[in-house]
């Protein structure tokens, strides 16, 4: 008995998959608002501050068509952690948030937390969140 219940127990535990000691994951179910009637509602959802503010390798990356003014993202196992989700809708249907000559936006963005940027967009650590074992919904408007 001794073996079992001493160094034995520890041994086996230790071989248990790191992952299956991990946190279990959740949805974050994302919902824009104030879309206009033309072009689609973008969203990307990131798990760093690097690629948020580069708009470069999120971790989920979604395009809808809104209705009645709202479009709605969701992601499923999301593994907990700090997020921020970026959303901009192209009304002109060219795949890219159009700007005017000095970067401004001129389409519709949004972002967690309802985030705004002073001279531009906002840091990661104004617009994350975080998400843990629980589903999270979030309400981002597009201005």
């Amino acid at each position: 008995m001794r073996r079992l219940f001493g160094g034995g127990l520890v041994a086996a535990l230790a071989l248990l998959p790191a992952a299956s000691l991990a946190a279990p994951p959740a949805t974050l179910t994302v919902t824009v608002l104030g879309a206009g009637r033309q072009g689609d509602v973008r969203a990307m959802v990131f798990d760093n501050a690097p690629g948020f503010e580069g708009r470069t390798g999120p971790v989920a990356a979604f395009i809808r068509q809104p209705a009645n003014g709202r479009a709605v993202f969701v992601v499923s196992e999301l593994p907990p952690g700090h997020y921020a989700v970026a959303v901009f809708q192209d009304e002109n249907g060219n795949g890219r948030l159009d700007t005017n000559r000095l970067g401004v936006p001129i389409e519709p963005v949004g972002f967690s937390n309802d985030a705004a940027g002073l001279f531009g967009p906002p840091d990661f650590a104004a617009a994350s969140f975080t998400l843990e074992t629980s589903d999270l919904a979030l309400a981002i408007h597009l201005r």
